[in-house]
């Protein structure tokens, strides 16, 4: 079990559950790391570009790997733990010696051979593969948009998508939204579903850990005043509701 139960010491933590790191084998590597400064959600201008972010502990940021362009062997080593992904990152170790993180599978071992190929049909867990050599049915994750673009697609914890059909020039798949999409058949992807299928059932139990999480209150806009949403200031009725950029909802 990847989630544990907090002792119920307080109110805070009573219905608190958290990600149990004893049952990950966990190895961190700091030239894998870097810093990055915190914008809260601003542009270079200084303005808002998305809301509800501020605050939050300092944490050092892990270089994911989303190419896997590097054809050597590797060799699943640890798994690692970032709170800008919801999955689990996972720590290989080419047959080259070189040290690399990416988005660990929901079902990968440790030790466990992880292959970047162009050639074989193998559907073994952690391949790395275009989706035009995979045969429908198939469940990917960390999918490219358009080839050589890197992972964009189906990255959070525990989702997956699923390979229907495949043509000359296009593969069809449903991502998990549902959305049927035809991409082209170099798109590469990775066999398997994300890691951490149980973060769902997480529970940060207070308010105060979603502030060390960068995430800041979520406010109605009737609760504010006019100079800061356009329903600020007034009871319901009235004008039409309006989002805050002042265009009707309703």
């Amino acid at each position: 079990m990847l989630l544990k139960k907090c002792k119920p010491l307080n109110s805070s933590l009573r219905f608190r559950y958290i990600v149990n790191k004893k049952a990950l084998n966990l190895k961190k590597f700091k030239n894998l790391c870097f810093k990055k400064k915190n914008n809260s959600g601003r542009n270079n201008f200084g303005h808002i570009t998305v809301r509800h972010k501020g605050g939050g502990l300092f944490s050092l940021k892990r270089s994911v790997d989303f190419f896997r362009i590097n054809k050597d062997d590797s060799f699943f080593i640890s798994y690692d733990i970032d709170k800008k992904f919801t999955c689990f990152l996972g720590l290989i170790k080419y047959k080259s010696g070189i040290i690399s993180y990416i988005l660990a599978s929901n079902d990968v071992i440790l030790n466990q051979l992880i292959k970047t190929t162009f050639i074989t049909k193998k559907n073994s867990i952690g391949l790395n593969s275009p989706i035009g050599w995979m045969k429908p049915g198939t469940l990917i994750f960390n999918l490219e948009s358009k080839p050589g673009v890197g992972g964009q697609l189906i990255r959070s914890a525990g989702t997956f998508g699923k390979i229907i059909n495949q043509y000359e020039d296009r593969v069809s798949l449903k991502l998990p939204s549902k959305q049927i999409k035809h991409l082209s058949p170099f798109c590469m992807a990775t066999i398997g579903r994300a890691s951490n299928a149980l973060h769902f059932l997480k529970i940060l139990g207070k308010a105060g850990i979603s502030r060390y999480l960068n995430i800041r209150p979520t406010v109605r806009g009737e609760t504010m005043n006019p100079i800061d949403h356009p329903n600020g200031g007034r009871t319901r009725g009235g004008k039409p509701r309006r989002n805050p950029w002042g265009k009707i909802i309703k």
